[in-house]
């Protein structure tokens, strides 16, 4: 659904003002996609302008609350992550993942662990934003629908995405393969074994670290995880968010 939007202003040849239309906006987006308040009428060059795009992900505060609860029922929108969402049909990438949880994410901290593995490779959304801070870092204060651990990262286990710092593919596969229920690990192993992890990456990088905490299960589950990928096991694919 669309909405065409007009401003009065001045044309050459006629006097007065006229109604003249501006842009085919989505009802939807309108919230973010033109300025509201403004009593300055639009200039000729202003009206024959492209439209204002409005990137995804879209935010629930953005479209209004009631926008969004009916685009996500009739399918329009598919969440990815709580209040975040893409058009349907759109696929989800890394750095929309990652965008979707830029409001969410608190200052100095690395998005890390199931969280990270999810935003490398969409695979299952975990409950809570697991999110890491330095020893001698900022620590969150507030901790809502966080999950908050201390943790020692280099520089170069971290890269950018959507505006975001998130442990990279191998150190997140380090970190589940340490934390998460073997279970879970596993699959979620394959999957960043899948989107190009490599297990002698992993394998090297915990043979650096001193007295790396549960090393001998995350070595069994990442050589496990790798035995799967080679066997072809079944495995949970990665979601569509």
């Amino acid at each position: 659904m669309a909405g065409l939007f007009w401003r009065r202003d001045a044309v050459p040849g006629h006097s007065g003002t006229v109604l003249i239309p501006t842009a085919l906006i989505p009802v939807a987006l309108i919230p973010t996609a033109l300025p509201r308040g403004s009593s300055d009428p639009l200039t000729l060059d202003e009206l024959l302008a492209p439209p204002p795009v409005v990137q995804p992900p879209y935010s629930r505060e953005s479209l209004g609350s009631q926008a969004w609860a009916a685009m996500v029922r009739d399918g329009d929108i598919v969440e990815l992550w709580d209040g975040h969402g893409l058009p349907a049909g759109l696929a989800a990438t890394p750095e929309l993942r990652a965008r979707s949880l830029v409001h969410q994410v608190p200052r100095d901290v690395i998005v890390g662990r199931r969280t990270a593995a999810w935003v490398h490779t969409g695979t299952p959304r975990p409950v809570h934003l697991s999110v890491l801070y330095e020893p001698r870092g900022y620590r969150p204060r507030n901790t809502t629908g966080l999950e908050l651990s201390q943790a020692s990262v280099r520089p170069w286990e971290v890269v950018m995405i959507g505006g975001l710092r998130v442990t990279d593919p191998a150190r997140t596969a380090l970190d589940v393969a340490t934390w998460a229920d073997p279970d879970e690990a596993t699959a979620i192993l394959v999957c960043l074994l899948r989107h190009g992890v490599e297990v002698s990456d992993c394998l090297q990088r915990l043979d650096r670290v001193a007295n790396w905490r549960g090393a001998g299960r995350a070595r069994d589950l990442l050589l496990h995880a790798a035995r799967s990928v080679r066997s072809g096991s079944a495995s949970p694919q990665p979601s569509s968010r």
